[in-house]
């Protein structure tokens, strides 16, 4: 007798879900759980920027609330960007009104976008220091081997920590024994950055990890650009404060026409050197100059 016909294996319709358990690439459930961390962390800052803007300015006379401030941002920082010419005083006005005119004017007109290029180079030295600083951190983490766990993002920001705390402390030291010669630093702060390109380039890092990272994150650095801009900017302005006159400048500058660091007594500011001043010094020292060398530093 003649074998009977196979029947044919039912398959499931193509539109059917298939069996749970069975998909293993199938992304699990998103919790609707109610978050309780997040609901506080949102809890804390809200009650964090309420008493902050609760409160007075320190040392603002007349006192000024900071909620008063906060009304008024936008108009200060469109005339922070562009500044609007001072108000020209009634042909009647008080002589020292008029007088406090013309010295406006006079800064108004010596000030503005168009003298930006002369901050190019301290731009271009302070570059310099930052990445010797980043290649100095990255170089430590090399030989300590970094953490399968720690992302890209998180490996320059550890680096650059890292790195402007050692950097300083070996400006501190070196210039304890008063190795502050220009030559020898630029050669440091160079190769710094030619040893840790080297060793990127010989083993670059997967692009497609760091490449999704930053297409998914990137609007989280939004908030915090014109916070880097300002303090940028503001770096490259005078300081007119009398601590960072005579204290974060004053000390760096001393040292650098001495040729190394020392205990000031006329200064006692200077009896604790830290991260700040090194830099400032460092600076100096590449620049070769105490004048150009603080925008650098700073």
């Amino acid at each position: 007798m003649p074998p009977s016909p196979r029947k044919p294996a039912s398959r499931p319709a193509p539109d059917a879900p298939p069996a749970s358990g069975l998909n293993k690439s199938e992304p699990p459930a998103v919790s609707s759980k109610f978050d309780l961390k997040l609901a506080l962390a949102i809890a804390w800052l809200l009650l964090f920027s309420v008493l902050f803007f609760s409160f007075d300015l320190p040392n603002s006379s007349p006192k000024t609330n900071r909620s008063t401030l906060l009304q008024h941002v936008p108009s200060l920082l469109l005339d922070a960007v562009d500044p609007p010419p001072p108000i020209r005083p009634e042909r009647n006005a008080d002589p020292r009104e008029q007088l406090a005119y013309r010295q406006e004017l006079l800064r108004y007109q010596h000030n503005g976008w168009k003298y930006f290029p002369q901050r190019l180079p301290p731009i271009a030295w302070g570059t310099l220091l930052f990445l010797a600083a980043w290649s100095l951190g990255r170089l430590v983490f090399r030989s300590l081997s970094w953490s399968p766990l720690i992302t890209p993002s998180e490996k320059n920001y550890l680096a650059i920590l890292s790195g402007i705390s050692l950097l300083s402390l070996f400006v501190l030291l070196f210039g304890l024994f008063g190795l502050m010669h220009r030559p020898l630093w630029l050669g440091i702060l160079t190769g710094l950055i030619l040893t840790e390109a080297f060793l990127s380039l010989r083993k670059p890092p997967a692009l497609a990890p760091l490449t999704i990272s930053l297409r998914n994150s990137w609007w989280k650095f939004l908030p915090f650009l014109p916070f880097a801009l300002c303090f940028l900017f503001g770096s490259l302005l005078p300081e007119m404060d009398f601590d960072a006159r005579e204290y974060h400048l004053g000390g760096p500058k001393e040292w650098f026409q001495l040729g190394r660091i020392v205990f000031l007594p006329h200064d006692v500011y200077t009896s604790f050197p830290f991260l700040a001043e090194m830099f400032i010094l460092l600076g100096m020292i590449v620049t070769g100059d105490w004048y150009w060398g603080i925008l650098p530093g700073k």
